[in-house]
């Protein structure tokens, strides 16, 4: 495990005042790489994640985490994208897991892109999302994960598709 990846894992635990379960931190480290994927094009981590039955899983991080093994966080001179990242993951996630709701963040990974287009015990390929804007989101088909892989196809916003139907509502008033 890089320095780079100690850094990410370690902000992120300073940020709770409850001890993580192991499931949790992994759950909540893949989610702050798809994040920094989407916004920045990049992974701040090295860690392999595979595909299993629970979510995506990363066995050097529990095991890193569990020997206690990371060290505490110094927040000067590190990378300004890892920690907006970090905050962006803490900021949605941290009421929800404080309040005991760890399901929600299973359910959440488990249905994403990369997730959903990797085989059962197989590592998911980071590299092959760089660029895709919709990596974070939950996809809840096969269909849908092809068709939020396909560049070609437009995706609309909320307000996007609302002001459409409000346009062709209008020709029946």
């Amino acid at each position: 495990m890089n320095k780079q990846s100690k850094d990410l894992i370690s902000y992120l635990l300073s940020k709770f005042e409850i001890r993580l379960e192991p499931i949790v931190l992994i759950k909540l480290v893949y989610l702050s790489e798809l994040e920094a994927i989407e916004k920045y094009g990049k992974r701040f981590t090295d860690l392999r994640f595979i595909h299993y039955k629970h979510g995506p899983y990363a066995n050097e991080l529990q095991k890193t985490y569990e020997k206690g093994q990371l060290g505490s966080f110094i927040l000067d001179g590190k990378d300004p994208d890892l920690i907006a990242v970090v905050e962006t993951i803490v900021d949605k996630w941290k009421p929800i897991i404080v309040g005991g709701g760890i399901q929600g963040l299973i359910n959440k990974t488990y249905h994403t892109l990369p997730f959903q287009e990797t085989s059962y015990e197989e590592e998911i390929d980071f590299e092959k999302y760089k660029g895709n804007k919709y990596i974070s989101k939950i996809v809840v088909n096969k269909k849908q994960s092809k068709r939020l892989s396909n560049p070609n196809i437009k995706l609309f916003s909320k307000k996007e598709l609302q002001s459409s139907v409000d346009e062709f509502l209008e020709q029946f008033n």
